[in-house]
């Protein structure tokens, strides 16, 4: 009885794999943002005093970043021939905004304008970051690509039985 209860509220493995590959994303915007923000700032150390402007920027970066994913999400997870092109545009359009949205929140302005160019001439300076990066783009595009496939086998599915 306790399982009939609860069960509507438990998400699938596809609603599951979405919810991971936004919160893989939002971290590692927040973790980005913090690494972009100590480069710009004269202490280039990671082991510093971590303050409140700090936790803001890592807010910010996270904003940004789920920002960007929302903004792409009909161009992340495609299947069929064009689908790793569709990934590729969506990844392109998650990192441009999420470092305008980003830069937006931290620095109305200068964010604005400077956002996008710093986060791409920092990807461009560490490669291990760039690659870090993209592979959780790739990956989330994946558990996306999971999520719509098991959506497109519930609809098939139905579709099937009101047939029979």
């Amino acid at each position: 009885m306790r399982d009939r209860i609860l069960y509507p509220l438990r998400p699938s493995v596809g609603e599951r794999r979405l919810l991971t590959a936004w919160i893989g994303v939002a971290l590692l915007g927040g973790i980005l943002a913090h690494i972009l923000v100590s480069n710009i700032s004269y202490e280039q150390s990671m082991l510093r005093v971590f303050t409140t402007s700090d936790g803001w920027f890592v807010l910010c970066g996270i904003f940004g970043s789920l920002a960007g994913l929302y903004f792409a999400r009909r161009w992340m997870g495609s299947t069929g021939r064009f689908g790793p092109c569709r990934a590729f545009c969506g990844m392109i359009i998650v990192t441009f905004m999420a470092a305008l949205v980003g830069g937006s929140l931290m620095l109305p302005l200068y964010g604005t304008m400077f956002g996008p160019m710093l986060f791409v001439l920092m990807l461009i300076e560490k490669p291990v970051l760039a690659f870090t990066w993209i592979a959780m783009l790739l990956l989330a595009d994946k558990l996306i690509r999971d999520w719509r496939r098991e959506r497109e086998s519930i609809f098939a599915l139905s579709s099937f039985r009101a047939q029979s």
